[in-house]
């Protein structure tokens, strides 16, 4: 194992009156160097877990980790869980005694909320057709019309004049008849 000189050529002095005074030359060792365990696919809305460990693979104690900003302190076992709320995150870690870990940059997928209304990040056709309706691909899918995709949707139908024609001609069959009945009744008086 290599010990990193976090500081070298140190030196400490002291003197008092009528004492020799007395000098030493030290370097600083750090323990190891910090690194930030995250799981490999991080999604927005989840909560995960961010380990600290030294190069050796240990579990450092109370590490101070700066997420996207914000430090947070891990426990006993060098673990914080943490929710993920945005769209990516920026992790740094540290501990007296340690080199601090390297700032990395952990991407996010986008949390997919289906039935929305936005075709957003993550969604497609397939697996939201509700949101991401696509025009020109010969189907009518739900949420298209005529009037907002032609290229899929058929014209609709006119209301058909011949239903039209057959109503007209009750009505004035009915009117005929009720005419006709009501002249014989007065007829009949």
């Amino acid at each position: 194992m290599t010990i990193k000189t976090i500081q070298a050529g140190l030196e400490s002095s002291t003197s008092m009156e009528n004492y020799k005074s007395s000098s030493i030359l030290f370097d600083v060792h750090a323990i190891g160097k910090l690194n930030i365990e995250v799981p490999e696919k991080v999604k927005q809305g989840e909560t995960i877990t961010i380990t600290v460990r030294d190069e050796n693979k240990n579990a450092v104690p109370n590490a101070k980790v700066t997420i996207n900003g914000v430090e947070q302190t891990a426990d006993a076992n060098g673990k914080i869980e943490y929710k993920v709320t945005t769209s990516s995150l920026t992790l740094k870690a540290a501990s007296e005694g340690y080199v601090s870990s390297e700032q990395i940059s952990v991407p996010v997928e986008a949390k997919i909320v289906c039935g929305d209304g936005k075709c957003e990040a993550g969604e497609t056709k397939e697996n939201c057709p509700r949101d991401c309706i696509v025009c020109g691909d010969n189907v009518c899918d739900i949420g298209e019309s005529y009037e907002n995709c032609p290229s899929d949707c058929p014209k609709p139908e006119g209301f058909p004049l011949w239903i039209i024609g057959i109503l007209l001609v009750i009505v004035l069959i009915a009117a005929y008849y009720f005419l006709v009945m009501r002249k014989k009744k007065g007829g009949e008086e």
